[in-house]
């Protein structure tokens, strides 16, 4: 007897759907405040101590700082905790039905990618008893990383949106010699972590020349220099604003007029 079940596709539903996203950009680009307009309740895991971006709206937002062990040239700060223990132990109480954080959030978010795998390296040390990494540890760290994530990820069958937010920064790629923006994480990770995800969109700020003002903005379709991705269909490929309501949107208006499997009617 087949294990297997063969469901029909379903039709984009704003009430049903989840999104799960990657915001990657410079800091200072909007990443977090974007993540503020899911749905709330919503919940940070905030390895980066950076929300006071937010601080003028922060009704049905909490969150759990994350500490990174800042490690000295010759000895570690006394008394630090390990941030890793502390992100494991909130996303399995997130899939913990005994848990009060259960079911308890519309959202959640792990802010950032890069500070975690700090945290991560970190753990990964102090378990080996070495002060600098060796090759075993940058594999150990990416494997621990990748856990995190795919733990996140099931979340959505759960019913919760959720956001990763990675810093991004310059790499040469091996093929062709272009200066490539990536997820500012380890190794093979910045080019595997965009496979997990529905939306991946690249963070950017541009001057407008008539208000003066800073606008901030996200590339949804890869450029020259980065990866970007997305279900959304427009036109230049720029989402501005960058908010929850503008992606349901744009969204309901791509799939307007399709059956539940995808058809055009």
């Amino acid at each position: 007897m087949a294990k297997y079940q063969i469901e029909e596709m379903p039709s984009f539903d704003p009430a049903t759907h989840k999104t799960l996203a990657l915001f990657v950009g410079a800091s200072g680009t909007g990443k977090t405040r974007a993540a503020t307009t899911w749905p709330r309740r919503t919940l940070f895991i905030d390895c980066d101590d950076g929300l006071l971006s937010v601080v003028d709206d922060i009704e049905g937002i909490s969150r759990v700082r994350v500490p990174i062990e800042v490690k000295m040239k010759t000895t570690t700060i006394a008394g630090q905790q390990q941030g890793y223990p502390i992100v494991v132990d909130v996303v399995n109480a997130l899939h913990d039905p005994k848990s009060d954080l259960y079911g308890k959030f519309a959202t959640v978010v792990l802010d950032s990618m890069t500070s975690f795998g700090r945290a991560v390296l970190r753990y990964v040390l102090k378990l080996a008893g070495r002060t600098e990494p060796q090759i075993q540890d940058w594999g150990a760290q990416i494997n621990l990383m990748e856990e995190v994530v795919l733990a996140l990820r099931e979340l959505r069958s759960m019913g919760t949106h959720i956001i990763v937010i990675a810093h991004d920064h310059a790499d040469k790629d091996e093929t062709d010699g272009r200066i490539m923006l990536r997820p500012n994480v380890t190794g093979k990770l910045a080019s595997s972590l965009p496979m997990w995800f529905d939306e991946v969109w690249h963070f950017e700020t541009k001057r407008d020349l008539k208000s003066k003002e800073t606008l901030y903005f996200a590339q949804i379709r890869s450029g020259h220099n980065f990866h970007a991705k997305s279900r959304l269909d427009i036109a230049g490929n720029e989402l501005f604003p960058v908010t929850y309501e503008n992606y349901v949107t744009q969204m309901s208006a791509r799939f307007a007029g399709r059956t539940p499997s995808g058809e055009k009617k």
